[in-house]
């Protein structure tokens, strides 16, 4: 395990807080549910982020209008048939 040092605490957080890690975050989190997996996302080198179930349908709403603006209807629509949204 990599020791936490400030300059990688600060590279997490900025990776965690991009666009393009949210919208990955809501596919992992619809891929998990799929398959009955925990969703782990791999944020860079050796290290991944793992999200708690009871967290899902707090993130799918939070990240649900990057998603439009983003396009990504087809996500949209996998939500929608999971009644995540």
């Amino acid at each position: 395990m990599e020791k936490l040092t400030p300059h990688l605490i600060d590279r997490i957080f900025q990776e965690i807080n991009s666009n393009k890690h949210k919208i990955l975050k809501v596919k992992e989190i619809v891929k998990s549910l799929k398959q009955d997996k925990p969703c782990r996302v791999h944020l860079f080198d050796g290290i991944f982020l793992e999200t708690d179930k009871k967290d899902y349908n707090k993130i799918i709403k939070r990240n649900f209008k990057l998603l439009l603006e983003n396009e990504e209807y087809e996500l949209c629509s996998e939500l929608k048939k999971l009644k995540l949204i």
